[in-house]
């Protein structure tokens, strides 16, 4: 999987939520160690994790405190 910037979660943490900075990391050590992105290997390591459509998926970050929309290109 391809981030394409982590800058936004960094200034998201850095402006007043210093708490989502452990979860935000986890799930960005997580996604990257995908190598063949699909809905299921995402729901096999997310299993919360919620497809709302246009190529978007929801994330759970900090037990739920936190909510991370990506979009996802599916090849």
């Amino acid at each position: 999987m391809r981030l394409i910037s982590f800058k936004p979660l960094k200034k998201f943490w850095s402006s007043g939520y210093a708490d989502a900075e452990e979860p935000i990391r986890r799930w960005h050590d997580i996604i990257k160690t995908i190598d063949i992105l699909t809905p299921n290997s995402i729901k096999e390591l997310f299993p919360a994790a919620s497809f709302i459509g246009n190529d978007r998926i929801v994330f759970n970050i900090a037990g739920n405190k936190y909510r991370l929309v990506i979009r996802a290109r599916f090849d």
